[in-house]
């Protein structure tokens, strides 16, 4: 932090852990019976994950699991995936916010929504997370 405000890093880390892109990933199979919290899940069965429900856990996160917060000391998310299924992407990604969101908003340092964030809707479906359109006043 310098002089009060946070890195752009602290930032975009909070929104990929609120937020990820993908809020459901598509369908794995049980490769063998398994037991899972109580609930069997018979070989063959399908699985849906949810990344974006890890990432509002509050035995990881805590009380406020369910509140944007950058100065959050957990970085860790499922954002880009883990272990063998992680992106291998996600640097590539980082480094693309860490570029692309300090030049826009130096460039339009007024920027604001030009609708309510009601108004914004999401992406159709339950595999990616997201607004279907961001219309933004630039002055």
């Amino acid at each position: 932090m310098l002089d009060g405000r946070l890195g752009w890093a602290e930032v975009i880390e909070e929104v990929l852990r609120f937020e990820p892109s993908i809020a459901h990933a598509p369908l794995r199979y049980a490769v063998q019976d398994l037991v899972l919290g109580g609930v069997t899940i018979a070989e063959g069965d399908p699985i849906l994950s949810c990344p974006a429900g890890a990432n509002r856990d509050p035995a990881v996160y805590g009380d406020s699991a369910d509140e944007f917060d950058p100065t959050r000391p957990n970085k860790e998310h499922m954002a880009f995936g883990y272990g063998a299924h992680r992106c291998p992407g996600a640097p590539l990604a980082r480094l693309e916010a860490q570029v692309a969101l300090p030049t826009l908003f130096r460039r339009f340092p007024k920027m604001k929504l030009a609708v309510s964030p009601e108004e914004l809707g999401t992406v159709p479906g339950f595999i990616a997370n997201g607004h279907d359109r961001l219309p933004v006043f630039l002055k």
